[in-house]
């Protein structure tokens, strides 16, 4: 289905786990399979080593889209982050969601028209 492009996103404790998954995926060559996919190079010694990042780096932070709310204590855990990248010396932007109901509301209304049914939370 097109109309919602999903992604492989991975979630890692370690830039080595990241250049891990990275590596394998790519060994895949889904941009032969898939036209969404975009063969983009792979630099392992940015991932290992930081060669060649930024000293300053930029973070988007989005707590709470207005639709799902993270529980206290990850609420917790994420402000304490992004104190701490402010404190490194990073930039953290926060991101004001436009209107992430509306978007699940298509969502869920081109996931109906497949015939596929289950319960979402839905705008009244």
């Amino acid at each position: 289905m097109d109309n919602i492009v999903g992604c492989v996103g991975p979630l890692a404790t370690s830039a080595r786990d990241l250049n891990l998954f990275c590596s394998v995926m790519l060994q895949y060559e889904a941009w032969f399979v898939e036209h969404q996919n975009l063969y983009i190079e792979w630099r392992s010694a940015l991932a290992e080593r930081g060669d060649g990042l930024p000293q300053r780096l930029v973070f988007g932070y989005l707590p709470d889209d207005g639709v799902v709310s993270p529980h206290p204590p990850i609420l917790e855990e994420m402000e304490r982050t992004k104190k701490a990248l402010i404190a490194a010396g990073h930039e953290v932007i926060d991101y004001e969601p436009m209107d992430h109901q509306a978007a699940w509301d298509l969502i869920v209304s081109a996931v109906d028209t497949i015939g596929i049914s289950f319960d979402l939370p839905r705008s009244s």
